[in-house]
């Protein structure tokens, strides 16, 4: 089949977690049968609903463009990856996302803020700080008006 031969792994649709990396197992009509990597179960889905990926872009990147794909339910995993490991910000290039964890993690308490201070942005994992950092410094070495977008629920 067409998309057997194409990818090895794809996105698919999933009821409970939005989309999941799957192994194609057999392909029926327009009906795919997948496994899902971790082996929990076999979904049944939709070809046109598939995204077929490459392993790479599985891995936790705490810069979703430098994935070798970029899609939502890529984006998805990747953020949901990262805060299954307590990374709750992650960069999308200039940008950060954060997921609200509803308790303290250590590793981003206001300690942290010095390092903001005195390393490039691409040494330190992804925090608000660096935003904020970043927005401070062209302030004061380009002389134009910053805008900082906070958006979301809880505490935006």
């Amino acid at each position: 089949s067409d998309l057997a031969k194409m990818a090895q792994i794809v996105m698919a649709p999933h009821p409970k977690e939005v989309w999941v990396p799957c192994k194609v197992v057999t392909e029926a009509g327009d009906s795919t049968t997948l496994l899902t990597l971790e082996g929990e179960k076999e979904l049944s889905a939709e070809t046109k609903e598939l995204f077929p990926i490459s392993s790479a872009s599985l891995t936790d990147s705490p810069d979703m463009t430098k994935l070798n794909e970029l899609h939502h339910s890529l984006i998805l995993h990747n953020i949901r990856q990262r805060y299954q490991n307590d990374d709750i910000y992650t960069y999308i290039g200039p940008m950060v996302v954060s997921v609200n964890p509803f308790r303290n993690i250590e590793k981003y308490d206001a300690r942290c803020l010095d390092d903001y201070r005195n390393k490039p942005r691409d040494e330190l994992m992804p925090h608000l700080f660096a935003v904020g950092q970043s927005a401070y410094y062209s302030l004061i070495n380009g002389g134009g008006s910053q805008s900082v977008v906070v958006s979301g629920e809880s505490g935006a």
